[in-house]
């Protein structure tokens, strides 16, 4: 048996790097909270912009935007999904997914992992299943901020 394929006493791969170590360490990133808060204000930049703007003059007839937002929370719900779905909610897929590990690389954390005994596949595949959680937060977490303040509001 080479050097190479020895493994040291105790070393089992798929108990290294484990999704909550990710997990917290991914939440504890200052951009991972600053893109929740701006998504869970949202609903009340809508809500103060529809009450700033008030009802628009000579389109008593027709229904608007602003109209069919105000009439519920869950139309405050599905109008802030449609104001946000070009480009707000592009961004938490591409910042979770696409910089976590280019992040690393640049914070030079990224070595100390390396470095560490972790399969790269485990290291890259815990990577993408935290990036692939968060997203998926970040999507349901504007539409429940959004119902809930809709609901308080209208």
């Amino acid at each position: 048996m080479s050097s190479l394929s020895q493994v040291a006493p105790g070393y089992r791969a798929h108990h290294t790097l484990p999704f909550r170590v990710e997990a917290v360490r991914q939440l504890r990133r200052r951009r991972t909270l600053v893109m929740a808060l701006v998504l869970a204000l949202l609903p009340f930049v809508l809500v103060a912009a529809f009450a700033i703007g008030g009802a628009p003059e000579g389109r008593e007839d027709r229904v608007t935007l602003m109209t069919t937002a105000t009439a519920s929370g869950a139309n405050l719900a599905a109008t802030a999904l449609f104001v946000s779905a070009a480009f707000l909610l592009v961004v938490p897929v591409a910042l979770f997914c696409g910089d976590t590990v280019a992040s690393e690389a640049s914070w030079s954390s990224l070595r100390y992992l390396l470095a560490a005994p972790v399969p790269r596949a485990r290291l890259l595949g815990s990577k993408l299943a935290v990036a692939l959680a968060f997203s998926a937060a970040a999507m349901v977490l504007l539409p429940l901020v959004a119902l809930a303040v809709g609901t308080a509001a209208y």
